[in-house]
């Protein structure tokens, strides 16, 4: 039976799986969470009216955006995952496989499940348990470790003259723009820019 570590690294080798289970993973989070509908609008309930008597963070977009920009974000990564995995078999000297590359490409890999993991936990954290500090806090974490993994992908072979690591670029930006609107969600309603 495969370890967990080889599934992770081989479903990434095949491109419907790298692009799919990124989507799958963010969609069933965000309908299980939040009552998000497939279209992005939400449906009425708790977190709904919860979400809704927050006082925004200035520069916060529509849900609407969020729900075109997240599914665009997961199908980049995972595709980046993909180009990732294709390095596991580089071939090195003599034919045989490029340790370097495969080493790299492992450990990108595990960033990029590292990424995947927290990035799963943010709807948790701030719809279920109502908690935008501790949101902000993991997007703070998923936001270093994008940073990592962008890095760690480009270092690596290009594949098809595609630098990897620009699957991760927008990726880390909005991540990025999302801690900021967490930590803003937590100052203007928990924090001390609380309203009166």
């Amino acid at each position: 039976m495969p370890s967990i570590s080889t599934l992770l690294w081989d479903s990434p080798r095949n491109p419907y799986l790298a692009v799919g289970i990124p989507l799958l993973i963010g969609g069933a989070t965000s309908y299980a969470v939040n009552g998000t509908k497939p279209n992005g609008l939400r449906n009425t309930g708790t977190s709904t009216w919860w979400y809704n008597s927050l006082k925004a963070p200035k520069g916060e977009v529509s849900s609407e955006a969020h729900a075109y920009a997240w599914p665009a974000l997961y199908a980049a990564a995972g595709f980046g995952s993909y180009l990732i995995a294709q390095n596991l078999d580089v071939p090195g000297a003599y034919g045989s496989i490029n340790p370097a590359a495969r080493a790299t490409a492992i450990d990108a890999l595990n960033l990029y499940w590292i990424a995947i993991g927290l990035n799963t936990a943010w709807s948790p954290l701030f719809f279920g348990l109502r908690q935008p500090a501790l949101a902000a806090v993991d997007l703070l974490a998923l936001s270093g470790v994008i940073g990592a993994l962008t890095v760690k992908a480009h270092s690596l072979p290009t594949i098809h003259n595609i630098p990897t690591s620009l699957f991760f670029v927008p990726y880390l930006c909005w991540v990025s723009y999302s801690t900021y609107l967490s930590a803003g969600y937590w100052w203007n309603n928990y924090g001390p820019g609380k309203r009166i």
